[in-house]
Order: structure tokens, then C-alpha cells, then sequence
């Protein structure tokens, strides 16, 4: 099969999304790695949370969700938001 190109796979309606993806992933694993606590009880550990660009999104996703089930649901909202 033909593999997608470096132009097109940075383009910003490929990266975008995808890059918002990586960082959510990359929270989710951490939570999961850490076992003992839910997302909201993570994020109530931070003062804050910040992001750039697709990064904001990642952000408010992990503020808003208070369980796995809930930053599940919220992962795959902002994804379909980042896909607009």
C-alpha cells in the first residue's frame, strides 16, 4: 500500500487533530500507568492546567473529566471539534 506523504500528513486538518489526539493519550496512559486515580482526582492534584494550539483542547478535557468514563467521552468530542 502507498503511505500518506509528509506534506499531507502535516498539513493542518491531518495534524491537527491528530497531534490533540497524542496529548490526551499521552494523559490518559499516564493515568492508567498510575492506577490509583481517576482523571478529576489527577487534575485536582495541578493548579492549573495550560496547552497550545490543540494543546487547549487536551487541557479542557483533562479539567472537565472527572472520571475514565468522562474523559473517554470528552476525548472523543474534542477530536470530532478538532476535526472541524
Amino acid at each position: 500500500t502507498n503511505a500518506p506523504s509528509a506534506d499531507y500528513l502535516s498539513s493542518a486538518p491531518i495534524s491537527w487533530p491528530m497531534l490533540g489526539l497524542v496529548s490526551m493519550l499521552h494523559y490518559y496512559i499516564a493515568i492508567r500507568v498510575w492506577g490509583s486515580m481517576t482523571p478529576g482526582e489527577v487534575s485536582r492534584k495541578f493548579r492549573g492546567m495550560s496547552g497550545h494550539s490543540q494543546g487547549i483542547t487536551a487541557a479542557v478535557v483533562a479539567a472537565i473529566s472527572d472520571s475514565e468514563d468522562q474523559y473517554i467521552t470528552n476525548t472523543i468530542l474534542a477530536v470530532r471539534l478538532l476535526l472541524c
